[in-house]
């Protein structure tokens, strides 16, 4: 393992994303969820507490904007977002470590936070970073976590994290050993309905799978009410596109057959949330 042998805080963006470039460095704010052990694998640590504008919170359209210092406690303290995304964060994840793990951290460390990625997945949460050019770009989460290094070289700026709308609903299921254990498979799902019927609909898994969260596009609920049996067709139909892993938690069959369990729960969080008519 790599000890860290220098310690940086620039004072702005321009600066963190040259020192970006140099080999093992990690630029990020917090610290909370990376910093757990001696031996880390990095030889530069930048420091992004310092730059202000990534402490940034606000509205903009019909998304809320966090920059990538801001903690995982102002996420939960932001009342307009989905209970879903709350709740992600708050069941296993203990009050100290949200106060120290930022926005940013918890993408960097992404296997770590595996129901708080599953909800950014299911919701198609955009993340903003800068390039190795500086030039600012968005990508879904989803999209992101496809590569092996997906921050390598950049700087997370900020995540975007959409309200919903009418007719929009976001719900989230685990399942785990303890109230606040680990979860052996979690999962959340987002439907748009258009009348009575689903127009749009999304689930996620993490948790024991191979990636830090895994998206799927429930197309067998697509054009159906949001009933029992539309709901098993429907997660039927996507089980065979997940590649469950054995560990200390879990064996993959045990994982496997939890799919259809997480995402039945999951969209019926959504149905719940839709009923309650809030």
């Amino acid at each position: 393992m790599i000890t860290p042998v220098s310690y940086h805080r620039p004072a702005s963006l321009t600066e963190a994303l040259q020192l970006a470039q140099e080999p093992g460095a990690i630029a990020l704010a917090g610290g909370a969820a990376t910093f757990g052990s001696l031996d880390l694998p990095y030889q530069t640590i930048i420091d992004l507490q310092a730059i202000p504008d990534l402490k940034r919170i606000e509205a903009v359209e019909s998304n809320i904007y966090f920059g990538a210092a801001c903690s995982l406690q102002q996420i939960v303290e932001t009342a307009e977002l989905p209970e879903a995304v709350r709740r992600s964060l708050t069941r296993a994840i203990p009050l100290n470590h949200r106060h120290g793990t930022s926005v940013g951290e918890s993408l960097l460390q992404a296997s770590r936070f595996p129901e708080w990625l599953a909800v950014l997945v299911a919701h198609d949460a955009g993340v903003e970073f800068l390039d190795f050019k500086g030039k600012s770009l968005v990508s879904a989460v989803s999209e992101l976590l496809e590569n092996d290094d997906p921050y390598a070289g950049k700087i997370i700026t900020g995540l975007h994290i959409a309200l919903l709308g009418h007719g929009e609903a976001l719900g989230a299921a685990h399942i785990a050993r303890t109230p606040a254990d680990s979860p052996i498979l979690c999962g959340a799902a987002f439907v748009q309905l258009e009348g009575d019927t689903v127009e749009m609909a999304y689930a996620a898994l993490g948790g024991g799978i191979p990636q830090a969260a895994q998206r799927l596009h429930l197309l067998a609920l697509e054009g159906q009410p949001l009933s029992d049996e539309a709901i098993r067709t429907a997660v039927e139909a996507v089980t065979d596109q997940v590649d469950p892993t054995s560990d200390h938690l879990a064996s993959a069959d045990y994982r496997r057959a939890m799919i259809l369990v997480v995402l039945r729960r999951a969209l019926e969080d959504c149905r719940d949330f839709l009923r309650s008519g809030l």
